[in-house]
Formats: structure tokens, C-alpha cells, sequence
């Protein structure tokens, strides 16, 4: 693929509408568990959408600065293969499953 083709598809994910998470309520008891329960899988939904967002608009300027496709860890290319699955990716592989395996350093005080 090509630089432009994952511009492309960046910015139609940029283009998703929000889900509206306003739930009405109702007096019974069951009515009102399901909707707390939809309510927590729209916040969820908004949430991932909005980190996926952020990760998009981080990736659209990557094309916009040359550094798109270059790991930020370690500098080796992101794999092609990577890239079409996660076009917002960040890492290669290799150093995004080490960062999800190693442990958080404490901040240093």
C-alpha cells in the first residue's frame, strides 16, 4: 500500500459519527439494570473510539512529518502487514509486545 492509500483510510476512521449514549429511563427494576449495563457498553465504546481517534490523528501527522511506517521505539519499519491491520500503529511487533509485557517503570520522584 501505498503512503496515500493509509492517509486515505486514516482519515475516513477519523469520519465516524459518535454513538449517542443517552439512555432513557424506566421505572422497572430490570429495564433500568439493562439500560445501566448498555449505558457502561456505550462509555466503552466511546472511549475506545476516542483513543482510536487520537491514535488516527497522531498517525496523519506522522504521513504529514515523513516518519509514518518507522517505529517510534526502536526506528525499523512497521511491517506491511501491521500496518494494514493497525494503519495508526506506532510500534513494530517486537516492541509493542514488549511495552504489554513489561512491567510500568515507577515515575521517578
Amino acid at each position: 500500500m501505498r503512503t496515500q492509500d493509509y492517509k486515505q483510510l486514516l482519515t475516513n476512521k477519523l469520519r465516524v459519527s459518535p454513538s449517542d449514549i443517552a439512555i432513557e429511563r424506566n421505572a422497572e427494576m430490570m429495564d433500568d439494570i439493562q439500560r445501566t449495563g448498555d449505558r457502561e457498553l456505550a462509555l466503552t465504546a466511546r472511549s475506545q473510539a476516542w483513543k482510536t481517534s487520537q491514535g488516527v490523528s497522531a498517525a496523519l501527522g506522522r504521513i504529514a512529518d515523513g516518519t509514518y511506517g518507522v517505529c517510534m521505539d526502536c526506528g525499523e519499519p512497521i511491517n506491511e502487514r501491521r500496518l494494514v491491520a493497525l494503519p495508526w500503529a506506532e510500534h513494530c511487533i517486537v516492541c509493542q509486545l514488549r511495552q504489554e509485557t513489561e512491567p510500568a517503570l515507577p515515575a521517578a520522584a
